[in-house]
């Protein structure tokens, strides 16, 4: 398989993963359609790499049903359906990948348990898998671990920690920070600050990011160089 259409694979992963898109596996179909890639090929490429991220992708693309002829390893006795074989398949290369210090691998498994999406809710595995993404530098996990630590999911409530999680994140999503400024929570309150984050985050154009603009108008703190 060319090695060219699966660094392209790769890169689309990683964007798709560092930006949350919730079109993701739309886009993988697609891709896939576009270049030919058979799942066997796939397989063949993907699962048996040296590369942790290549077993994550190829597990996530498994347990997402966007390929569906895979040859799942013959140690595997129970059970017996197919599209649930391949998931417990899928789920095991992840958690491989995971415990290789993947961090997207890690932010898949911390999603799964924290919306019970690929396992059952928990929240205290939710929020150790955001930690070990987090330790791996993965900044979405920053920011989720933020959540946590600010709506105690999996752990206490903790601002400082939360304040300290969202101002790793950087430029991306701001919510979490606006509203430690806004309201003083884990940090000194600086509405300056607030209203900065805010205007980062208009392009989401969410009621509450609106609600929270007029808020901060409303005190008066004037608008410069923006």
């Amino acid at each position: 398989m060319n090695t060219a259409i699966i660094a392209e694979l790769v890169q689309l992963f990683k964007i798709s993963m560092d930006q949350e898109d919730s079109d993701m596996e739309r886009k993988f179909k697609d891709y896939l359609m576009q270049n030919h890639l058979s799942d066997r090929n796939l397989q063949a490429v993907l699962s048996n790499s040296s590369l942790p991220l290549h077993v994550t992708i190829f597990g996530f693309l498994c347990i997402t049903d966007t390929i569906r002829d895979i040859e799942v390893d013959p140690s595997f006795i129970m059970p017996r359906n197919y599209p649930e074989l391949k998931k417990v398949y899928a789920l095991k290369l992840i958690h491989q990948s995971a415990d290789k210090n993947e961090m997207y691998a890690q932010l898949l498994l911390a999603n799964s348990y924290r919306y019970g999406r690929w396992h059952c809710r928990d929240n205290r595995l939710a929020f150790h898998w955001y930690q070990q993404s987090m330790r791996s530098k993965n900044a979405i996990a920053s920011y989720h671990l933020g959540a946590c630590y600010q709506c105690s999911i999996g752990c206490r409530k903790d601002m400082v920690k939360a304040y300290k999680c969202y101002s790793k994140f950087g430029d991306g999503f701001q919510d979490g920070l606006m509203l430690c400024y806004f309201k003083g929570k884990g940090t000194q309150k600086d509405i300056h600050s607030a209203l900065k984050c805010c205007l980062k985050s208009c392009k989401s154009e969410t009621i509450e990011i609106k609600y929270r603009l007029i808020q901060m108008l409303n005190e008066k703190y004037i608008m410069r160089n923006y």
